[in-house]
């Protein structure tokens, strides 16, 4: 797992670049039907509803304006700031946060066969 910090300046641009990432042709291909075709993974907000309606957002699902709004440090539905400006005037966007599988995952996961990457999710998920 890797963090880091980002800033609400540079927030906003971030949120943009991912949300990039999920328009053709950008989009890659992480996720996948059964059928080999390219899907985007749905966004959900990881909130309960109260806190969630009090920013003014309906669904549980991510919307990319909701998303960028909210790493700007901004509340999504009117644009007020989340979270007063520090002494140098600067303001938390948000953490990055980074779940990576150890490589042998990965390759056994691609070369392996549906026996061998059921022991090694089981044995790494535990």
């Amino acid at each position: 797992m890797t963090t880091s910090s980002i800033g609400a300046a540079k927030g906003g641009g971030y949120a943009r670049y991912l949300e990039g990432k999920t328009i053709e042709p950008e989009r890659g291909d992480y996720y996948l039907t059964p059928g080999d075709e390219p899907v985007q993974a749905q966004g959900r907000w990881l909130a309960s509803v109260d806190i969630l309606a009090q920013l003014g957002i309906e669904a549980n699902t991510v919307e990319g304006r909701d998303f960028i709004a909210m790493m700007e440090g901004r509340r999504p539905r009117n644009g007020r700031w989340l979270r007063r400006a520090g002494a140098d005037g600067s303001r938390g966007g948000g953490i990055d946060v980074t779940f990576s599988a150890p490589k042998s995952v990965s390759v056994t996961w691609a070369l392996g066969d549906d026996a061998q990457r059921q022991r090694t999710a089981h044995r790494w998920g535990s």
